[in-house]
């Protein structure tokens, strides 16, 4: 354990961290714009609605948004990291291989994180975020990292949700530039992923 959090505070793993979560966000923002117009389809003929989240997405409490963020950047990375990469990939690895886990696990994040009926798109990049997650951890065998980018990825979502960074990024002016920026990284992503996890051992 002691190596493990050693390991978080070297440049090496720092400069990790947030390429991770920066690539990571930059599928999302990909994807979601790629699949905007299926979401709002499926938007138009939904009816469904889940009535905690529109609560907490519709307040004004400071206390709840308070409670919100602290959940997205430290409960949800912890509790999520040591289930679905501690335990469900872990498990699922040993029994029937590491692709079948690497899938099944992610597949499985993914579809945990259906907000909504109508957000196919958020399912999509959570599905390849839990795919790196779980690269990420095989590679370092180091759970506490995992966590760290989870919670830096999660941050940087918070940051754009609540923000202008929103209108800018998902429906602004730039949406088209930077939407062409995002598919050019989308080449160099899985590369730097691979090189950055497999030269760990």
């Amino acid at each position: 354990f002691n190596k493990d959090v050693n390991d978080l505070f070297k440049a090496s793993s720092i400069l990790r961290v947030l390429i991770l979560a920066i690539s990571n966000m930059a599928v999302a923002i990909f994807i979601q714009n790629m699949l905007f117009p299926l979401d709002s389809l499926l938007n138009m003929v939904n009816t469904i609605s889940l009535p905690l989240l529109d609560i907490v997405n519709g307040t004004n409490n400071p206390l709840l948004f308070i409670f919100e963020m602290f959940s997205a950047i430290i409960i949800a990375p912890i509790s999520e990291e040591l289930f679905f990469r501690g335990v469900l990939f872990n498990r699922l690895k040993i029994r029937k291989g590491f692709v079948f886990g690497l899938l099944v696990s992610s597949i499985i994040f993914g579809l945990c994180h259906l907000n909504y009926p109508d957000h196919i798109s958020h399912v999509i990049y959570t599905c390849i975020m839990g795919m790196t997650l779980c690269i990420l951890y095989s590679r370092t065998d180091n759970l506490l990292l995992n966590m760290l980018v989870h919670s830096a990825y999660n941050l940087l979502s918070s940051l754009i949700m609540y923000t202008p960074l929103q209108y800018l990024i998902l429906g602004g002016e730039f949406s088209s530039l930077i939407g062409l920026l995002l598919l050019s990284s989308l080449i160099f992503i899985p590369v730097y992923i691979l090189y950055f996890t497999y030269k760990l051992k």
